[in-house]
């Protein structure tokens, strides 16, 4: 039994050195990572002889070209992204200049209504109304005798005039009240 424990014994640092080496091994592959997946592929040792393995000028030229390789991959994925992307961002810009003329359009449609829809709601102009007499306001600009007038002016015609090409439209001056396109009062200007 004495012969058996002084073999094992004998054995014991030499399996100790073993495991030291294979935990050392290990050790340098988890700090390398991925690279020292590829050393075995590309005929290099992590640690350990030199016998069997590549001199490294042999190793360097297996490395190289895939190294290469790898970088016009990773130029060309880099290139195909930059296009995707500028492409992305035209076409989000052309949808935001879309969305942006359709957005002024419905709201100088609903200005229009609205403006059409205030004028509609005021009330005719009296031209025997105080205001109206004031200024000399008829609604046919052909019957009045002011020496003001002159032939073709109408509020039609006139910078105050807010009805468009309406009969009847707003004018800042008889507030709340329409007055009649074809009509003239003295405060008449011509529309530059």
């Amino acid at each position: 039994m004495t012969k058996k424990s002084t073999n094992i014994a004998s054995q014991t640092p030499a399996n100790s050195e073993v495991e030291l080496i294979v935990t050392g091994r290990r050790r340098v592959l988890e700090m390398m990572g991925m690279a020292a997946v590829a050393l075995p592929v590309l005929g290099l040792q992590a640690c350990g002889s030199d016998e069997g393995s590549a001199p490294a000028s042999s190793a360097m030229d297996k490395v190289e070209p895939a190294m290469k390789d790898v970088a016009a991959k990773a130029e060309s994925a880099t290139a195909s992204m930059a296009e995707q992307v500028k492409a992305t961002a035209e076409d989000a810009s052309q949808s935001v200049e879309a969305a942006a003329e359709e957005v002024e359009s419905e709201v100088q449609e609903a200005a229009s209504q609205a403006q059409t829809i205030a004028t509609d709601a005021m009330a005719q102009l009296d031209e025997n109304g105080p205001q109206a007499m004031g200024l000399g306001y008829k609604h046919d600009a052909t019957t009045v005798d002011n020496a003001r007038y002159k032939s073709g002016q109408q509020c039609s015609n006139c910078v105050l005039f807010q009805g468009g090409s309406s009969e009847w439209g707003g004018c800042p001056l008889f507030t709340g009240k329409q007055v009649k396109a074809t009509g003239w009062c003295s405060a008449y200007s011509a529309a530059g």
